[in-house]
């Protein structure tokens, strides 16, 4: 399924050019604006309202044979999104849907680099099929993909050091066993003044827990 982009070549103002959606002229405008900025045709395209998603998707599904989908009924498990870093399927919006054995569903809203999704083949292991979508579609679950991976960065920035308060316990405990032994009063009131200080400066430096969130949005 991944051939279909090396088979058919063909970038997606082409196939709308020739569908009759958009004149000669707007194609070499919107090319003209892709050269400047780091946009997709297909974004570029809705943004300057010459066609609708709805235009995009027909062009796409005709021309290449693929079915199309609603990502919104899906959303990939992290086991298969966590072998594709998350900038990698925003920069090229490849958005993995779900997985079956050894076949990877991947949804698009556009023409993709066939080396993009050999690179998704390889990261899995699996073999891709494509679906098409709408641009809409693929905005929302990149949002959802990046959301995703922001919470799990910052639960790992939040999580504490090396048990601190296993270590505050462990110093407690020698300190008390050293207060009922050989140590005496004045030594033992010595002795817990310095462990109070050791517990202020490892809670200063421990980071505070992360607060509890609900499910994961969105798993399949």
């Amino acid at each position: 399924m991944v051939d279909v982009f090396r088979t058919r070549k063909g970038d997606l103002l082409e196939l709308l050019a020739q569908s009759g959606h958009i004149t000669a002229d707007e194609v070499q405008m919107v090319r003209q604006g892709l050269t400047e900025s780091d946009e997709y045709p297909e974004q570029a395209l809705l943004r300057r309202g010459l066609v609708s998603e709805e235009d995009i998707v027909h062009a796409l599904v005709t021309r290449y044979s693929l079915p199309f989908i609603t990502t919104e009924q899906y959303f990939a498990e992290r086991a298969i999104t966590s072998c594709m870093p998350t900038e990698f399927l925003m920069k090229y919006r490849v958005v993995p849907v779900d997985r079956f054995g050894d076949l990877i569903v991947v949804a698009v809203a556009g023409v993709v680099d066939p080396q993009v999704l050999d690179e998704v083949s390889r990261r899995t292991g699996c073999s891709v099929q494509l679906y098409v979508t709408t641009v809409s579609d693929i905005d929302r679950s990149l949002a959802l993909l990046r959301e995703g991976a922001s919470r799990s960065a910052e639960g790992e920035e939040q999580e504490p050091s090396p048990d601190a308060a296993g270590i505050l316990a462990e110093i407690e405990g020698e300190i008390e066993g050293e207060i009922e032994g050989e140590l005496g009063e004045e030594i033992g009131q010595e002795a817990e003044e310095l462990f109070e200080d050791l517990k202020k400066d490892l809670e200063r430096l421990t980071p505070p827990s992360p607060k509890a969130s609900g499910p994961d949005e969105g798993s399949a």
